[in-house]
């Protein structure tokens, strides 16, 4: 892991594009950047002594933080750095993780919804999961009670995989009770992330906050029982403007925790009764692949790389296209397009799916 890129990243009042350059004129890794070499870099005397100080400080408070309890960690300077999340307003600029990052350029939907679910939204929340991972999703959520916990649960019943956002950090996850849940998530080859540390304060406010990325991670979020004021609107609000497909399953007119579910059905939310809903969505079928034969003699080596990659999931994103095959992302993205226009695939700039 970078020293120099943890060490950057804690600068939230530097912009990400001056960072991104004084990164890229640094050479050396594991060297901590000095004030002048910052500054330089940028032509600018931003970084003082004041600023530069109780970063340097912080820094090794997180690199302690990070070492004693055996953490992963991702910047917004690394190459691995999810592609979905370079994308969203806020990127989060430090990560810290516990196992599995591939499973980030998964196709994913989130199930998200209220923390003191009915019966039918708990109902609800484990056959989705359980059937939206049997069909490859990666279930996305924020390990909260309620609807994402069982969201988490039905996604490993299934043998699926599953990714908690925490609004806390990883080594104090809140609430306590689900600590065991997280456990099976990473033992299950699933992820745990969060952005905080335990040097963060545990706020209402980060829960809220922590919701642009389980958004970003995501596909396609859905909602299951969200009352009026329910901060599960928030992470609608989020996948609106990141451009994500929105879900919803309907519930009772006379229950309180379905008036939010309901009035963004009103508003356009896509009605889900089925998983089947959500899967035409991505061009799918229950239980099946997206297949499709073509005559790949017209394509090159690499071309028919890819294609052979998303005629074997059914259904890719570039981030996961890139991971299996160890291909640059840019070159994945070039050569998804071009296969578009050759008519061997559909990709809207994000989901690639064989063209039947």
């Amino acid at each position: 892991m970078s020293r120099k890129k943890l060490f950057l990243s804690l600068f939230k009042k530097l912009s990400i594009e001056r960072l991104v350059y004084i990164d890229s004129t640094i050479e050396e890794d594991n060297k901590i950047p000095s004030i002048q070499e910052m500054n330089n870099s940028i032509n600018s005397s931003i970084v003082d002594n004041e600023l530069y100080s109780s970063k340097y400080d912080y820094f090794i408070q997180i690199e302690n933080y990070i070492e004693k309890h055996n953490l992963n960690y991702l910047t917004y300077f690394d190459d691995k750095y999810p592609q979905k999340l370079r994308e969203i307003a806020q990127a989060p600029r430090l990560l810290y993780y516990k196992g599995n990052l591939d499973n980030v350029g998964n196709l994913s939907i989130a199930i998200v919804g209220t923390r003191k679910p009915s019966n039918y939204g708990i109902w609800a929340a484990n056959k989705f999961s359980k059937e939206l991972a049997f069909n490859g999703f990666c279930v996305i959520s924020g390990m909260a009670s309620g609807i994402d916990k069982y969201a988490h649960q039905g996604a490993l019943e299934s043998d699926g995989k599953t990714i908690c956002v925490l609004g806390s950090s990883i080594t104090k996850p809140y609430p306590k009770t689900n600590a065991k849940l997280m456990q099976s998530v990473i033992d299950s080859g699933g992820l745990v992330i969060s952005e905080y540390s335990d040097l963060s304060p545990i706020i209402p406010a980060n829960f809220a906050f922590r919701n642009r990325i389980v958004s970003g991670l995501s596909d396609g979020i859905l909602i299951i029982e969200a009352g009026m004021k329910s901060g599960t609107l928030i992470t609608a609000d989020f996948g609106l403007e990141q451009g994500k497909n929105i879900f919803a399953v309907p519930g009772s007119i006379d229950s309180l925790s379905s008036i939010g579910t309901n009035n963004l059905i009103k508003q356009g939310a896509q009605l889900v009764t089925c998983v089947n809903d959500v899967l035409e969505a991505y061009g799918m079928d229950y239980g099946n692949a997206v297949t499709g034969s073509k005559d790949m003699s017209s394509l090159s080596e690499i071309e028919r790389t890819i294609y052979g990659c998303i005629q074997s999931k059914g259904i890719c994103t570039a981030d996961m296209i890139s991971i299996h095959t160890s291909l640059n992302i840019k070159d994945v993205t070039g050569i998804l397009n071009i296969l578009d226009i050759k008519s061997f695939i559909n990709y809207d700039g994000h989901i690639a799916s064989i063209k039947t």
